[in-house]
């Protein structure tokens, strides 16, 4: 996953369970702490995890008062990278992946949005995933996961689709 993601593709970490999705991005944020590529203060999420300037998030409540950028409004599974934060719990941030041909301005997220409805974005359950196409998955596919989940999870990438089996 990382090697996809520092090439420039769009790339989903997907698991079965929420358990599983917060251990990832966890992890995720932990190894972009040690190598820059997020800063360490942050803000606190919905999911229990701190997020700073440089990782991505997601929103997970539509919201037709906060405008999303593109012309639109913030919606539930929108991503975003966090650009800057604010004093009072705010993020400033962009799409994680840019629209071609659409101009994308900042948004500045609310302190209490980003609080109540924002998760860090580098994982996702199969059931979040099923709307959406990227380049590659890396799939975690453990006990427990049904054949109609890992069909969803091994059909989103474009490129590439990974599953991986922990062992015991």
């Amino acid at each position: 996953w990382r090697a996809d993601h520092d090439a420039g593709r769009e790339s989903l970490l997907i698991a079965a369970d929420n358990a599983t999705v917060l251990e990832l991005n966890t992890r995720v944020r932990t190894d972009n702490i040690a190598t820059g590529r997020a800063s360490a203060a942050g803000v606190d999420l919905v999911d229990g995890n701190t997020a700073g300037v440089g990782d991505r998030v997601i929103t997970r409540d539509n919201n037709r008062a906060l405008p999303d950028g593109k012309g639109g409004h913030i919606r539930n599974g929108d991503t975003w990278t966090i650009t800057a934060l604010g004093d009072d719990g705010s993020v400033i941030v962009t799409p994680a992946q840019a629209v071609s041909g659409q101009p994308c301005r900042p948004v500045r997220l609310p302190g209490g949005y980003v609080a109540e409805h924002v998760d860090l974005g580098y994982a996702i359950t199969t059931q979040r995933v099923q709307s959406r196409t990227v380049d590659t998955t890396h799939v975690i596919a453990t006990r427990g996961m049904s054949r109609e989940h890992l069909y969803v999870a091994l059909t989103r990438g474009r490129a590439d689709n990974h599953a991986y089996t922990p062992l015991d």
